[in-house]
């Protein structure tokens, strides 16, 4: 949190609030008194965060719930002043700002041309969401997740970024799965924005790394098969609808491929 006096300036700052690491943004695990995932009875700061005209003023306004790094709350607060914070680092560096730096050794080494994101009324990336991609190039990040931060032949990512990713980092207390028919609620992990989820098929346990993004986004990674798969939707602000994709994946692709109804190929 201290680059961030970069860009803004104050008298007092929480104690707590001052030992917030990227880590900590990256993981959801800052301790800021938020919790947004649907149904949380936690405060929710995404009209501050999302349509507010000074987003970072107000994210250093959330007052802290506890420590950090002790326990998972998802909040759009943290996304986007980990995306400042990278800002911050990249200024203090001399170096080109966040957008560019993502054009450089993001988007340009995975040939993604067509997109778009979107800057704060205060002039900051909003990094926590409303980017605007083609599904096949949403794919092109399954893949490199799924080959372990490589994409034609080239290293996107490092290798222990992706396995931690795929793996996950805190445990939380959500569940993906708790609307599929005979399945058990089991709750996920989640690390460096991924979260994963194990799912129960035919007595064999498979874990997925997946995105999500509000409407119905979903990067999903299945590394025991081998195979990614992408969802886009529009079914904004209603979680029940988005995770209809579990289910799709649940009593269709994931059967599928367990039994080998289909080979290696890109289908979209």
């Amino acid at each position: 949190m201290p680059l961030l006096s970069r860009f803004h300036k104050m008298q007092w700052i929480d104690p707590l609030k001052a030992r917030i690491k990227i880590k900590d943004l990256l993981h959801m695990v800052s301790g800021l008194d938020c919790a947004e995932m649907p149904g949380s009875n936690g405060t929710n700061h995404k009209f501050g965060i999302d349509e507010g005209p000074t987003p970072l003023k107000y994210g250093f306004s959330i007052a802290m719930a506890m420590e950090p790094g002790r326990e998972w709350h998802y909040c759009n607060a943290n996304t986007f002043l980990l995306g400042v914070t990278i800002s911050a680092g990249l200024d203090r560096a001399g170096t080109p700002g966040i957008d560019q730096f993502a054009k450089e050794n993001l988007y340009s080494p995975l040939d993604i041309i067509e997109y778009r994101t979107f800057t704060t009324p205060d002039g900051f990336l909003y990094a926590a969401g409303s980017a605007r991609f083609v599904p096949l190039d949403l794919a092109k990040f399954g893949l490199v997740v799924l080959n372990k931060g490589m994409y034609r032949k080239n290293r996107i990512v490092s290798k222990n970024h992706t396995l931690a990713i795929l793996d996950g980092v805190v445990d939380t207390h959500w569940t993906w799965t708790d609307s599929i028919c005979g399945h058990a609620p089991l709750k996920e992990r989640y690390g460096y924005q991924w979260h994963r989820t194990v799912f129960e098929v035919e007595g064999t346990q498979i874990p997925v790394s997946h995105s999500w993004g509000n409407g119905g986004q979903f990067i999903f990674v299945v590394p025991s098969q081998d195979k990614f798969v992408v969802f886009t939707g529009s079914n904004y602000n209603n979680i029940y609808k988005q995770k209809q994709v579990f289910e799709i994946m649940y009593k269709y692709l994931l059967r599928m491929v367990k039994n080998r109804f289909f080979q290696n190929e890109l289908y979209y």
